[in-house]
């Protein structure tokens, strides 16, 4: 009999209801990515739409070049980790539809690079709302 090696170790480590959980995990993370670039997209969209009103009428506003430039940076910046996670979700469906251990393994390495992005950005952030807190103390703000 051909039996494959992912085949008897997916039936002897994971049961029927971890499997399924782990496809309705990455039915979720792919809509939550797609969900989320769609509505950067939008908001990317509604961030040149108004930078043409704004060459309208410059005296309104006149840093909002700076305001574009720093916004898109942050869409930017929050588009990676979406891109990590829509590719676990891809990966994850293809490694169970398929049986093959490197599209399983390719996706939890998507997934821990989507957290390690997260994490790292999370640091940074908690370390500028301390510098904040720090300087607006000490300038009695």
């Amino acid at each position: 009999m051909n039996t494959n090696p992912f085949d008897e170790f997916v039936s002897s480590q994971l049961s029927p209801n971890a499997l399924y959980f782990l496809q309705e995990a990455a039915r979720w993370a792919r809509f939550f990515a797609i969900f989320c670039m769609v509505s950067l997209g939008i908001g990317f969209l509604l961030l040149v739409v108004s930078s043409f009103s704004m060459q309208i009428r410059p005296e309104s506003h006149p840093n909002f070049s700076l305001i574009f430039i720093i916004s898109a940076g942050f869409m930017a910046i929050y588009a990676v980790p979406l891109v990590y996670l829509l590719k676990f979700a891809i990966l994850i469906r293809q490694g169970i539809d398929r049986s093959n251990n490197e599209y399983l393994t390719g996706a939890f390495r998507f997934l821990r690079a989507h957290y390690r992005f997260l994490g790292i950005l999370m640091i940074i952030l908690l370390g500028v709302h301390a510098l904040a807190i720090l300087l607006l103390g000490a300038y009695g703000i």
